[in-house]
């Protein structure tokens, strides 16, 4: 699933249907590559994601969202993947 320009609380429903569109039997992987723009909306999905399912962010993360992991403490608690094989491996 991608995530593309900007990600806040106008679009938490529309990701929030998409996210739970996905059977929590799978692994969900995240493209924030094109990602623009991200609050503590995508911030709170993220972890609410990260406690129900198996979830991997795929890479690179935008400067502006690393950022927001990092002054939050969390980045270290997501699995970051460089390509989309390594984030299907099992």
């Amino acid at each position: 699933m991608a995530v593309v320009g900007e990600m806040d609380v106008e679009y938490e429903p529309d990701i929030e249907l998409a996210v739970e569109a996905v059977p929590l039997t799978l692994r969900l992987v995240l493209d924030v590559t094109r990602l623009e723009f991200a609050d503590s909306t995508m911030l709170n999905i993220l972890i609410r994601t990260h406690r129900r399912r198996d979830l991997r962010i795929l890479g690179p993360i935008p400067a502006q969202l690393r950022t927001l992991l990092q002054l939050t403490g969390i980045l270290g608690h997501f699995q970051v993947c460089g390509s989309l094989e390594e984030a299907c491996a099992p």
